[in-house]
Formats: structure tokens, sequence, C-alpha cells
């Protein structure tokens, strides 16, 4: 049985098209250990993402996840877990489920320890940040652009990390620097929000409120996007399937920016057509091996963004930007700047409420990361 088609790639399809098709380009067993990773984290969303009638409910939720992450569970576990989900839900997400006892076994006996604690610090980690922001209550709602990049380092930041990890235990020089660390959070940040920026109707009349402010939170893409793209020079050339990975998930970010500006009100932005989609992977490949002109794809993409990094004001405007990548790839500077190590080590509930937060999350050290 080839456990990639047969087990992940499936569900892949049915829960994220587009980075099922970036997840396949990685070589085994890399496509392995990433597929498994999202479909883990992707079921963790449906606890954050279901309504439950009680507070407790979803705590309770979070709590027997959090157990079978850490030890392999029995089939009266698996069941208590089913059972605690809400119904109905939609039905790529029914047929996950269904499937965890799968997936379960493959994180806790088909890899090796090193790919298994990781899965589990970062399947356990995010858990752990989502759980902190419903402690505020249950509906999600952030409030700044200081939670948003707080909430995505949780669901996203964090799986840039995990990335670097996993692509070292496969390609021994891959780089797990400081620097490195930092770019792959905007990695992270960045993919996430696109996502809430697409999704934005949709969580909205689900009761989430992730957007406080479009324009600003689209203003901060364009630092992510510069230090994203610095994680994907960092890869080693050698490294094909890791830099094809990295640079079809990122260039289809920035390429969906477009659609998904003028599109707020709308229930299926951002999708961009599988043929345009393999069109603009071909040229992704046509370029991977010469940094000069992944970079000039890149700068081409950013300048069919229609919005604009204002300098003087801090905010963007609704304009053509074609030719102005160059601007912005340098726009970090006039970022307000915010320490994430005081951010993550405090978390939402301290900031809000004086509560403990999330201290002693947080495996580095970590530096500004721009925004």
């Amino acid at each position: 049985m080839n456990c990639f088609e047969d087990i992940l790639e499936p569900h892949l399809q049915r829960v994220s098209r587009s980075f099922s098709i970036c997840i396949a380009r990685l070589d085994a067993p890399l496509n392995e250990w990433v597929g498994l990773a999202y479909l883990l984290c992707r079921s963790l969303d449906t606890i954050e993402d279901s309504a439950f009638p009680q507070k407790n409910s979803r705590q309770r939720c979070f709590q027997l996840w959090d157990q079978m992450i850490s030890v392999a569970p029995t089939r009266f576990e698996l069941k208590a877990w089913r059972e605690s989900l809400p119904t109905p839900m939609p039905s790529e997400l029914t047929l996950l489920v269904a499937d965890t006892e799968r997936l379960l076994n493959l994180l806790h006996s088909g890899n090796s320890t090193e790919v298994r604690q990781i899965l589990q610090w970062l399947t356990l980690s995010m858990s752990k940040g989502m759980q902190a922001f419903f402690c505020l209550g249950e509906r999600l709602s952030l409030k700044n652009l200081t939670e948003v990049n707080q909430y995505c380092f949780f669901v996203a930041g964090l799986v840039g990390e995990a990335l670097v990890r996993l692509f070292h235990l496969s390609y021994e020089d891959f780089p797990q620097s400081e620097e490195v660390l930092e770019q792959s959070y905007h990695f992270g940040l960045f993919l996430q929000k696109i996502n809430l920026l697409k999704d934005q109707a949709i969580d909205q009349d689900e009761g989430r409120f992730f957007v406080f402010d479009r324009e600003e939170l689209a203003n901060s893409l364009f630092v992510h996007s510069d230090q994203a793209f610095r994680f994907i020079e960092s890869i080693p050339l050698a490294a094909t399937s890791i830099r094809r990975f990295c640079a079809c998930s990122l260039f289809l970010g920035v390429a969906s920016l477009p659609q998904i500006w003028g599109g707020v009100d709308s229930r299926s932005v951002g999708k961009i057509p599988r043929a345009q989609t393999l069109a603009l992977f071909e040229q992704i490949d046509l370029r991977l091996a010469s940094p000069h002109e992944l970079r000039a794809l890149f700068e081409f993409l950013l300048g069919l963004w229609p919005i604009h990094r204002d300098q003087g004001k801090g905010r963007v405007r609704q304009e053509s930007a074609r030719g102005a990548a160059g601007e912005n790839s340098n726009a970090t500077q006039s970022f307000s700047r915010v320490n994430l190590r005081e951010i993550y080590k405090s978390g939402p509930s301290h900031a809000r409420s004086g509560g403990h937060g999330l201290g002693g999350l947080m495996p580095h050290n970590l530096t500004n990361l721009g925004v």
C-alpha cells in the first residue's frame, strides 16, 4: 500500500485541492510527513470551527484530542472524541474524522521517533494556542494586528518551523539557523493571512471574526511575502522538491490576492482555476534552478497585486501595483515592529485580561517579525 496515494492524498484533495497539489510535488517520504501533518492540523481545526453547545464541551474535545496525539488511543477513546464533535459537518470533514484512526496509527506507528515527535509538538502546540484564544470567549474575535499575528503564529507560524525540522530530517544540509526559522514563520503567516482574507465572509457567517481591518491585514502581507521568499532562497538548490513545494505554496498565495481583494462578500473568492494553477507551477519548474529567474517571477506576481504600499500613511490603497514590486520588497522599515517573544510569552489571555497566557510554549527565542 502506498501511504500517500491510498490514505493521505484522497483526504488532501477533498479538504484543500490546491495545497494537495503542492504536497504531491514533494519527494517521498516528505510528502507523507507533510501530508499527515496537514491532515492532523485540519482535524484539529474541526474543534475550533465547530459550534459547540457549551464552552466546556469544546474544552473537553480539545483535551481528548491532546490525549490521542500524546499516546496512541484505544478505539473507545477514538469513539469518545468523534462523539464529542457536534454534527452535522461538511462531508469532507466527516470523512476525515471517520478516518482518524488510520491517521493516528500513521502518527504513532508509521513513522520514525523523530518525525512523530515533530508532529506531536506541532499539533499539541497549535492546540494550546487555540485553547488560549477560546479562554477569552466562545466567539473568536481578534481586535488588532498583534492578536492576528499571535493567532496566525500558533496556527501557521509553528507549521513553518515544523517544516524546517522535517526538511532537515530529509535533507541534512537544510539550514536551521534562527534567521531561517524566522523566515519560516513569515512563510506560515503569509499563507494563513491569505486564507483569512479569502474566507472572511464564511468565517463571519459562522461567528469567527479574524479580520479586524481588511486593509491593515493586507498591508502586513508585504513584509511576510518578502521574508517568505527569502526563506525559499535559503533552501539549497540541490533540495529540488523542497524548493518546488515551498515556491508553489507561496506563489499560489501571491497569485490569489488579486481575486481575493475585491471579493469580501463572495463565498468563492480567491479560488484559482486548476488549469491556471498548473500553468503557474510549470513556470515555477522552469525557473526553480535559477534564483534570479525565480525572483523575477515572484516580483512579477507581486506587481499584479491590486493594493499598493503607501509609505507615507502606512496604509494600502486600491490601485494597480504593476511595477511596484521593487519598492514593496523593501517595505519592512516602516512597519510598526512587534516583539514576538513578548506577545507570545504573555499570550492573548494575558494581553486582554491579565491571565497566565502561553508562557513556556515557544522553543526558540523569537526576534521581531516586522509587523
